[in-house]
C-alpha cells in the first residue's frame, strides 16, 4: 500500500446477510406485469442481478444495492439514480414492495 491509498474512498456496502443468493419470484399482487418469470441475485459485495424471462428471451439487469433500514436501494448503472423498494421477511419469503404493488420470491436452493 502506498501512501497516498490512505486517501482513497473504501466504500463498503451495507447490505443485509439475509437478502444474499438467489431468489425466485413465486407471486405479485394482481396486475403486475413481470413476464414469464423473475429470479434475482443479491452478491454481498453490493451487486444486484435481476434477470427477467419473456417467452424465450431473457432480459439481463445488472445492478447495484444497498441497504437503509427497511429499504433496498438499487441503482442501475446505464440509468443512474436510486430505486428504493420496502423489503420484510414473511415466513420464508422475501417480499418486496414497489409503486404499491407487492412481490414475493422464495430462496433458490442450487
Amino acid at each position: 500500500m502506498g501512501i497516498l491509498d490512505i486517501f482513497k474512498r473504501r466504500d463498503v456496502p451495507v447490505t443485509d446477510d439475509r437478502l444474499h443468493g438467489k431468489w425466485l419470484l413465486e407471486k405479485t399482487d394482481p396486475g403486475v406485469d413481470t413476464g414469464d418469470g423473475v429470479e434475482m441475485e443479491f452478491h454481498p459485495d453490493g451487486r444486484l442481478t435481476y434477470a427477467i424471462r419473456e417467452g424465450d428471451k431473457l432480459q439481463i439487469m445488472k445492478m447495484t444495492f444497498r441497504v437503509e433500514g427497511s429499504q433496498i436501494i438499487s441503482n442501475q448503472p446505464s440509468a443512474p439514480r436510486g430505486e428504493r423498494t420496502t423489503y420484510r421477511f414473511e415466513d420464508c419469503l422475501l417480499v418486496l414492495e414497489f409503486g404499491g404493488s407487492r412481490s414475493w420470491y422464495r430462496r433458490k436452493e442450487d
